[in-house]
This record gives C-alpha cells, structure tokens and sequence, in this order.
C-alpha cells in the first residue's frame, strides 16, 4: 500500500514537473516573440524615419530646382 501511494505520488510529481517544464518553455517562447516582434518594429519605425528624412531631402531639392528654374526664366536680367 505505502509502496503504490508512493508511486502514485511520483507519478502526479512528474507530471506537474512535465507540465512546469512546459509552461516555462512557453514562457520563454512567448518572450522571444516578444523580443523579436519589438525588435522588428523598432527598425521598421527606424526605416520609417529615413525614408521620411530622404524624402524630405528629395522635395526640398525640387523646391529649391523649380524656384531657380522660375528665378531664370521670369526674372528680366
């Protein structure tokens, strides 16, 4: 009797320890992804950022070619 409530009582510890193993590999896991998705976000918003910056370098140009373009060819000499 003692020897089956022993066995019984190793066999619920190791489940509960199959199951802790789990739940902590799920945990980790979950982190990860996480970790990962922050990260892709933060060089998406980066990436963002400089598209941002070229394009306003870009129109800034134009801006500054159209106006010497009206400066040349409205302006009497």
């Amino acid at each position: 009797m003692v020897v089956l409530d022993n066995s019984r009582k190793l066999m619920e510890v190791k489940k509960l320890e199959e199951k802790f193993e789990e739940r902590l590999e799920e945990k980790f896991e979950e982190r990860l992804e996480k970790k990962f998705e922050e990260r892709l976000e933060k060089k998406f918003e980066e990436r963002l950022e400089e598209k941002k910056k070229e394009e306003k370098k870009v129109v800034q140009s134009m801006v500054v070619v159209l106006v010497a373009d009206f400066l040349i060819r409205y302006l009497p000499y």
